[in-house]
């Protein structure tokens, strides 16, 4: 999943900023419950509510991402999540109050169906505010607390989803190559060339058996990964590559004397199969991993140390 994201990095961005974006707005959206109004001078109190409800309007559209970045992942294109409509639409309930107090209250809509807002000084509160619409009479009222707490669950009911979601795909992932071993991919070819590359009468035979090892490895990562340059040990992959060919296309033309090449060669042997040996360190702890991935965690059980309490005599008292 974490690959699919690096190989797109505005996919990658937008995840990483709406899951940003929820935490930071939910810091405002504590500060105005803790605020005390009464304090407040007048623009104050109309920042906080403005500011709140920009909260609001930011929580929406970083959630409305994930959504989208999580649909990306699951079904490889941009679509909506049925089981998450309820909460977008109460979300987008609070949205309609944002658009007329703090969005575009000097007038919203379009022609003859267009309105401004007028919202009342006088009951400017930090638990309700009232506004009018220029077409109607009534006023309409809000229950800000209320929509607190409805915004904060849905984004909660809506984070919480994504998450199970993310959450079976990862499963399926893991259950789809938990029995796929990356390690045997060096036990059926990498014991023999690399016990003989260092014979010179082997040395070819040797690379060419290693530079298979390289495409074959190269393709189970990308199998498994989506693009194994994406990952934090794919240098390692490079630097085989660029060793070998080193080895088999530079070396010769080197203007030094046979000594000198026969001891360079040697040593970019030695660091070839180094580096095949840590890669193959690598592969056996990710089969490890994909292996116990489903294994409950295990139980520890917790001894308390016996507690001592030394007597106390009465001439210590």
């Amino acid at each position: 999943m974490l690959n699919a994201l690096l190989k797109d990095r505005i996919l990658f961005n937008k995840f990483y900023a709406s899951c940003d974006l929820i935490e930071d707005t939910e810091n405002a959206i504590d500060y105005y419950k803790n605020a005390d109004f009464t304090e407040k001078c007048l623009g104050e109190k109309y920042i906080l509510l403005y500011g709140l409800y920009e909260a609001f309007f930011i929580q929406l559209e970083a959630a409305r991402n994930l959504e989208e970045v999580t649909a990306y992942l699951i079904y490889n294109k941009q679509e909506k999540l049925d089981d998450l409509t309820e909460d977008f639409n109460k979300l987008n309930e609070i949205k309609k109050h944002r658009h007329d107090i703090a969005g575009h209250p000097a007038y919203r809509g379009r022609g003859s169906t267009g309105y401004s807002v007028y919202l009342s000084q006088y009951n400017l509160s930090k638990e309700k505010v009232e506004y009018q619409k220029s077409h109607t009479q009534e006023f309409t009222q809000i229950d800000i607390l209320q929509g607190i707490e409805m915004q904060e669950k849905s984004i909660l009911n809506i984070l919480n989803k994504i998450f199970e979601k993310l959450k079976i795909k990862e499963e399926e992932h893991y259950n789809k190559y938990k029995n796929e071993k990356l390690y045997e991919l060096f036990h059926n070819k990498y014991r023999y060339p690399r016990e003989k590359i260092f014979k010179p009468e082997m040395f070819n035979e040797s690379i060419e058996w290693l530079k298979e090892l390289s495409k074959d490895i190269k393709e189970k990562l990308n199998e498994r990964y989506v693009e194994y340059k994406e990952l934090d040990f794919s240098y390692l992959i490079s630097d085989i590559d660029d060793i070998m060919d080193f080895l088999e296309n530079r070396l010769g033309s080197l203007d030094i004397n046979s000594r000198y090449k026969n001891f360079i060669k040697k040593n970019m042997i030695e660091n070839l199969t180094n580096k095949f040996d840590n890669l193959m360190d690598i592969f056996k702890e990710i089969d490890n991993e994909y292996e116990s991935y489903f294994n409950p965690p295990q139980k520890t059980e917790v001894i308390m140390p016996p507690i001592i309490i030394e007597s106390i005599s009465q001439e210590d008292v």
